[in-house]
């Protein structure tokens, strides 16, 4: 385990496609966010989405895909009282950089940050904070790689005081999945459990 004092960013590539240019903005509802993001999501097909500086609203971004950087004082933030999990992400998905903010004193329901269900996830270089549930489930996948990374302040995990918390959730429906989880830094929570790096249910 690597102790990281914020996580690095790569340089977001000349190709990458604004999430502005499709209507994401900071001054966006959660539910004009994902109707936008849906129409950005679909207009690069699988390719590179970069979120510039400020805090988005978002909860029930589904079916995502392709590649998103977050430019570092990025925060992707889980609405108030959520109805689902912030991003459900499918196929091949890439997030890296900013902060997201699972937002948990003021949700009413438990939903994680990422759901994952399809080919291959990768998240690296980012924070992850607040999150009422796992940061990152891991529904199905082939492959999953999350690496230097920063998890601070997770709630346990199903809400039974004491109990850990939970940076990553394999969940046990997998039959195989080769995951990579190195190089992370987990910030004990305010309550008497832990932060599990990893964990299967």
């Amino acid at each position: 385990m690597t102790t990281l004092s914020k996580p690095r960013q790569l340089a977001n590539r000349a190709n990458s496609v604004s999430v502005t240019d499709y209507g994401v903005l900071p001054t966006n509802t959660a539910a004009q966010n994902a109707t936008a993001i849906a129409l950005a999501n679909t207009a690069v097909a699988g390719g590179d989405l970069s979120f510039p500086s400020g805090t988005f609203l978002c909860d029930g971004f589904t079916g995502i895909t392709g590649k998103w950087k977050l430019a570092e004082d990025t925060i992707l933030k889980h609405n108030n009282a959520a109805s689902g999990d912030m991003i459900a992400a499918i196929g091949d998905f890439t997030i890296e950089g900013g902060t997201i903010d699972g937002n948990k004193d003021n949700q009413t329901g438990r939903y994680s940050l990422i759901n994952f269900i399809g080919d291959n996830l990768i998240a690296r270089f980012s924070t992850y904070k607040n999150s009422i549930e796992a940061s990152i489930i891991v529904t199905s996948a082939a492959t999953v790689d999350v690496h230097n990374n920063r998890f601070e302040d997770l709630a346990e995990h199903t809400g039974v005081t004491g109990e850990n918390s939970t940076g990553v959730d394999i969940d046990g429906a997998n039959t195989f999945v080769r995951a990579h989880i190195n190089d992370n830094f987990f910030i004990n929570p305010t309550f008497t459990g832990c932060i599990t790096g990893l964990a299967t249910s």
